[in-house]
């Protein structure tokens, strides 16, 4: 910043201190499951999970229709001091059936610096995909109003986003993020496109110039969240999906802001049913993996499979990651896979996706041999498997890859 961009700004002093953050590799010391804690204690909650798939609602229309129809109910161990979490049933139809699941529903976090908090606090309470809907100005149409764009990178004319990431143009949506949410929004019956958008945080400061710049550079829509969101989950190696509901243009002529049936939560719920739906239809019917991490699915037979895995350990050793992602501590036997009448499924080769009833896998036992910590076991590592996956998307080959190659440490 010049000097007389300094003065003209009243700040002639030194460098704008938004632009000063360097220790982006340190943690906070202010942690959100801290202050979930301390609520909790505070108001006297149950320590409840989240449901695994939540919704940002800026607007605040799809929880005001969960509340009028009672399609929803409030959850009892959301603990957040700013905001209440209404969770409702979806419902949508997979290639194989209906799918049904827990939204867990959070109105209200309108702009970056309140979107981010949230989202920090729903992962921090156990959801695996934030997905946010939020309304958005039309700068590039792409249809008539309203339509619903799948944001896959934001322009960051915010300042909650310098906090997570060094200063830069754009915040992305990763691809296999991406691939897998527009996949399944295009399965919709609502109009979805795929497209950028402008986050800003100064809604009434959207000039003349600031509109032409943006769509030169290429933005379809203008919003307040998406930019920062995304930069967090770069930076937190989080899942968040932020889709702009383009309702308006800005309001520079009449019947603007017209978001349809219900406000336009009928079909913001319908977008996030479409979502779930795919991820149920790519686990073939099981409740899957919902991060969008279609590269390495943790299918439902993934935990006797890879205890059923060939190693060259003796007896039964122990691993933990030393960057702490994943906690329960988990046994590897030296070799157990399924006797030679299955010879013809291949035993010998790690397929996560292998039928646990037509392999018949015998890692934990079977009859009066099987293992009393069964299924603690399955538990522990139905937890371990996608939290690795979304660790590290891009690591090819599965979980026998990535026990090859990620530093684990054995703890006795």
């Amino acid at each position: 910043m010049s000097r007389s961009h300094q003065s003209a700004a009243g700040n002639g002093d030194g460098d704008l201190p938004l632009l000063q953050h360097t220790a982006y590799d340190q943690p906070s010391v202010f942690q959100p499951a801290n202050l979930l804690r301390e609520a909790r204690r505070q108001k006297q909650l149950p320590d409840l999970p989240v449901p695994r798939v939540c919704l940002l609602d800026p607007d605040g229309d799809i929880v005001r229709h969960l509340a009028a129809t009672g399609a929803g109910r409030r959850h009892p161990g959301w603990a957040c001091y700013h905001t209440d979490m209404w969770v409702t049933e979806l419902q949508g139809a997979g290639r194989h059936g209906d799918v049904d699941g827990d939204l867990g529903v959070v109105g209200m976090a309108v702009g970056a610096p309140f979107a981010v908090l949230v989202a920090e606090q729903l992962h921090a309470s156990g959801a695996d995909l934030v997905l946010s809907i939020t309304s958005a100005g039309q700068l590039t149409p792409l249809a008539d109003p309203p339509y619903f764009v799948l944001i896959d990178r934001a322009r960051r004319d915010e300042g909650t986003s310098t906090h997570y990431q060094p200063p830069g143009e754009w915040s992305h949506l990763p691809q296999h993020l991406a691939r897998a949410a527009s996949g399944a929004l295009t399965r919709s019956d609502q109009r979805v496109f795929t497209g950028t958008s402008w986050t800003t945080d100064a809604p009434y400061r959207e000039t003349a110039a600031d509109l032409a710049r943006a769509r030169k550079a290429g933005c379809v829509c203008v919003e307040m969240e998406a930019a920062a969101l995304y930069a967090y989950a770069a930076a937190r190696h989080r899942a968040v999906i932020c889709l702009a509901h383009v309702t308006n243009t800005m309001a520079v002529s009449g019947d603007d802001f017209d978001k349809g049936e219900a406000d336009g939560a009928l079909a913001s719920l319908r977008v996030a049913s479409a979502r779930v739906a795919s991820d149920h239809d790519h686990r073939g019917g099981s409740r899957g993996e919902l991060t969008g991490a279609d590269a390495q699915p943790a299918a439902p037979s993934s935990p006797d499979v890879s205890l059923g895995r060939k190693g060259s350990l003796g007896g039964a050793r122990r691993y933990r990651c030393p960057a702490a992602c994943w906690r329960p501590l988990i046994g590897v036997p030296q070799r157990r896979r399924p006797r030679p009448r299955w010879a013809g499924l291949e035993p010998d080769r790690f397929n996560p996706t292998r039928s646990p009833t037509g392999g018949g896998h015998l890692a934990i036992g079977h009859g009066m041999h099987r293992c009393v910590g069964a299924e603690r076991a399955r538990l522990e590592l139905r937890i371990v498997l996608p939290v690795l996956f979304r660790r590290f998307p891009d690591r090819p080959g599965g979980s026998a890859r990535l026990a090859a190659t990620l530093p684990l440490s054995t703890a006795s």
